[in-house]
């Protein structure tokens, strides 16, 4: 009998296009198992989110994957082999091995078919070889997936590991939302999944208390406003202080060019005290400043597209996937903004998100004149 489909997301917009896939590709979702790939730090809502996911796509749960890998492979075991020099014979298959033994939590996921973010890291390529999959299929990862990668050697092997990402773009198929598919082709051929996969999915979600506050929250009174879609810029791309300060002081602009409700959704991910400065130093806006709970922040911006189209309400916020959702799904004009104060690196990355997606790019330093 094949073998289950094995999903593994590393975060609820992967499961997102996950779960559309699984409907366009027509797999029973009795022959699925959603396993959450992701460290132990990230939140426990973010794994409850893509737990009850899953199952109200009929998909069942297994345990979290740790993103950890470990990998010592001593050269003396490669070459003391009983067989003589199996690994240069057949290296793949001798180091998926040596590979398993060493991480048992991937043993119940070999030769299944995988459902898995394309990544171009040095471990994603360890854990392929190491699941050893019969069929993979891409997910789209987001604009910021690249950001470590172009630092590395271009043609990374490693004792019969290949590297999915040896030259990007490649010539791998990823599945992804239309929002993304021009930022996909800098990785691989995109494919997007259409958007009636993605209603599907979206349907089953409306009876969760979470969402429906969500899409209230876009709506109430009618008084068009900000969204501002906060991301974890620590600590892959600045300090946690440069982080929570760009984002107080994005929110500090939108109340200068006029906006009377300005909604911050926190990003799963973020912080709890990068959160909390944020709020604090918006003290000073009253009421025009708007904070989603953790609980909310775990609703995918794709999801609220379904059920709200705030008239008049712009999506700021600096180079977030959920920027192109806002205005791909929710028709926001989308913004991103910039700042002197931030790294060289991540000025860049935003200048180059905005620039790829075709989005308005402001600077966060003070000017002069009447606002919005």
């Amino acid at each position: 009998m094949d073998q289950d489909w094995l999903l593994l997301p590393t975060g609820v917009s992967q499961l997102l296009t996950m779960l559309a896939l699984v409907e366009q590709l027509g797999i029973p979702t009795a022959r699925a198992e959603m396993r959450p790939w992701m460290g132990d730090d990230v939140s426990v809502r973010v794994k409850d989110m893509m737990g009850r996911m899953a199952a109200l796509a009929g998909i069942r749960s297994g345990q979290n994957l740790d993103v950890s890998f470990r990998f010592v492979l001593p050269r003396r075991s490669l070459f003391s082999c009983a067989t003589g020099y199996k690994w240069l014979a057949q290296p793949a298959s001798y180091v998926s091995s040596l590979l398993r033994e060493q991480n048992p939590q991937w043993a119940d996921c070999v030769d299944r078919p995988v459902m898995i973010p394309f990544k171009p890291y040095e471990f994603f390529s360890l854990l392929l070889c190491a699941v050893r999959s019969p069929r993979l299929e891409f997910v789209a990862d987001g604009p910021l997936i690249g950001a470590d990668f172009w630092n590395q050697k271009p043609n990374w092997r490693w004792r019969g590991v290949h590297n999915y990402a040896a030259r990007l773009p490649g010539p791998c198929r990823i599945h992804c939302p239309a929002a993304l598919e021009s930022d996909t082709r800098r990785f691989g051929a995109p494919e997007v999944v259409p958007d009636q996969h993605f209603k599907q999915v979206f349907v089953r979600m409306e009876s969760l208390p979470e969402v429906q506050r969500c899409a209230a929250a876009l709506g109430l009174g009618g008084i068009p406003g900000a969204l501002v879609v906060s991301q974890p810029l620590w600590p892959e791309m600045c300090s946690l202080e440069e982080d929570a300060d760009y984002f107080c002081s994005l929110m500090e602009r939108l109340a200068a060019e006029g906006f009377q409700r300005i909604v911050f959704k926190p990003h799963p991910r973020d912080a709890a005290d990068k959160v909390a400065r944020i709020a604090r130093r918006c003290e000073p806006l009253g009421r025009r400043a708007e904070f989603l709970s953790e609980t909310e922040a775990v609703v995918p911006i794709e999801v609220l597209a379904h059920y709200a189209r705030p008239a008049g309400w712009i999506c700021a916020g600096a180079c977030s996937t959920a920027i192109l959702a806002c205005r791909s799904g929710l028709g926001m004009q989308a913004r991103c903004f910039t700042a002197d104060s931030l790294p060289l690196a991540l000025r860049e990355t935003i200048e180059e998100f905005a620039g790829q997606n075709g989005i308005r790019l402001d600077s966060l330093e003070p000017r002069r004149g009447p606002g919005r």
